[in-house]
Formats: structure tokens, sequence, C-alpha cells
């Protein structure tokens, strides 16, 4: 299962992260899903950017996160979909509380997952889950 996440809209909806601090709000997602990717067939992750890129040109790729900046997540989100061939689209859960981006993407076969449920099933899953909020990442990748 390869997870497609719009991650403003999960780190809006995170309770234990700084909003004063989005640097640093961001990277801490960005561990929790180095560790939540491990266990999946692959995660991209995608911000909302009004510059193209940050860091290297295009996307980066932190382990087996995918990174991408783009000026609207949501309609990279639903081209990612797109881009995926047709037998391979119900293997994408696409991450938003957004309800156009949901409905569009499941149009083109993919499922759909809130923020707020994704962030619940992180935390419910607890310690036998890869991403568990008090997990050290460092042990998986020193």
């Amino acid at each position: 299962m390869k997870f497609f996440i719009d991650g403003y809209n999960v780190l809006l909806r995170m309770r234990d992260v700084s909003r004063d601090d989005l640097e640093a709000a961001r990277d801490q997602l960005l561990h929790r899903l180095i560790l939540f990717g491990e266990a999946q067939g692959g995660v991209l992750l995608v911000w909302d950017s009004r510059e193209r890129t940050r860091g290297v040109a295009g996307t980066n790729r932190v382990h087996n996160v995918t990174i991408a900046y783009a000026r609207s997540a949501d309609d990279y989100l639903v081209r990612a979909v797109n881009r995926e061939p047709r037998s391979h689209r119900n293997g994408i859960t696409v991450v938003s509380s957004d309800r156009d981006v949901a409905q569009r993407t499941q149009a083109l076969g993919a499922r759909t997952m809130g923020a707020g449920a994704f962030l619940q099933k992180l935390d419910e899953d607890g310690p036998e889950f890869p991403g568990y909020p008090g997990e050290p990442w460092e042990k998986y990748f020193p």
C-alpha cells in the first residue's frame, strides 16, 4: 500500500507539534512518516509551497519518503494518482481531509483517509506501529 499525503493537512491536525516552528514541525512529521513508510509500500509527502522546490530541484527523497513541493498540494495529489497505472490505484491511500481531493482521487480509483483518521491510526497502533510519536527514529536510521 502506498500513501500519498497532504503534508499541511496532516500537520495542522497534529497535537504534539509546535506551530511556532514550522520547520521543526515538518521534520517531526517526516520522521514519523519515515518509520511508517518502512512498513508500507512508500510514502509521497506533498507540501504546498509558493516556491517551486526547496533544496534539491524536483522532488526530494528521504529514505522511503518522497517529498514534493507544489503550488497546490491538492492538484499534485490528484495528478500523482492519475500517473499511476490504473491497475495499481487501488493500492494507493490518499491522506487528506479535503473533500474535493477525496472525491477526485476516489474517482481515479484510489482509497482515501482523512488526516485525523490517519493520525489516530498512527497513535492507536502505538509502539507496535512504526511512526509512533515516542519511538526514536534514529534506532532505524542511525
